[in-house]
C-alpha cells in the first residue's frame, strides 16, 4: 500500500511539468515552422477563411481598402469578377498582406484570415 501511494504521489508530481514541456514543444514547433518558411523565402499569400461570415467579410473589405489601392476590385477591372465577398475579401486582405509585409498578424483579420502557400491567382486576376 505504501509503495503504491508514492508511485502515484510521483506521478502527480510529474504531470505539471509534462504539461509544461508539452505547451514549451508546441510553442517552439510553431515559431520554427514560421522561421523555416521565412528561411526558405516561400510565397505566401493571405485569404479569407472560407467559414468567414458576410459581415466579416465586409468589415475585412472596408479595412483593407482603406489602407491599400483595391483598384483591381472595382467593376470592369480584372479581379472584379467572380463578383462575391470571399473573392473580394480575399482579394483585399491580401492585398493589404503584401503591403505590409507579409507578417502572420498582417492577414489575422480578427481570425478570419488564412495563410496560403498555393498561389490562389485565377484567370487574369493574379495575386501579388
Amino acid at each position: 500500500l505504501l509503495f503504491s501511494l508514492k508511485k502515484t504521489s510521483t506521478i502527480t508530481q510529474l504531470l505539471p511539468m509534462a504539461r509544461a514541456t508539452l505547451i514549451l514543444f508546441l510553442l517552439l514547433s510553431h515559431i520554427s515552422v514560421g522561421t523555416l518558411v521565412l528561411a526558405n523565402e516561400q510565397k505566401t499569400w493571405c485569404v479569407a477563411k472560407p467559414s468567414s461570415d458576410s459581415e466579416t467579410l465586409e468589415e475585412n473589405i472596408n479595412y483593407s481598402c482603406s489602407q491599400v489601392d483595391c483598384k483591381i476590385l472595382q467593376k470592369g477591372c480584372i479581379c472584379f469578377s467572380p463578383d462575391n465577398l470571399m473573392n473580394h475579401a480575399s482579394i483585399a486582405m491580401n492585398l493589404y498582406y503584401q503591403a505590409k509585409g507579409r507578417n502572420q498578424w498582417n492577414c489575422h483579420f480578427g481570425n478570419s484570415g488564412l495563410i496560403v502557400l498555393t498561389d490562389p491567382s485565377y484567370g487574369s486576376c493574379i495575386y501579388e
